[in-house]
């Protein structure tokens, strides 16, 4: 069965038209998944939890560049 036209134009459009890509990075989802839970429970402050979490995010790059 071929495809017609206008169906072969919309997946064009579709694949071209794609300007975002989304990974599921299940290392990156667990370090926010640990270190959240200290700021929900009121334990540490919103900006200590993302700085731990970008500290711990750049150990995590350096090791995969590496």
């Amino acid at each position: 069965m071929a495809l017609k036209t206008h169906r072969i134009s919309a997946i064009y459009d579709l694949v071209y038209g794609v300007d975002t890509i989304i990974v599921s990075d299940n290392e990156l989802i667990s370090i926010v998944l640990e270190e959240a839970p200290a700021y929900f429970y009121e334990l540490k402050s919103a900006e200590d939890v993302a700085e731990i979490i970008a500290n711990r995010v750049q150990i995590l790059i350096k090791e995969r560049a590496s």
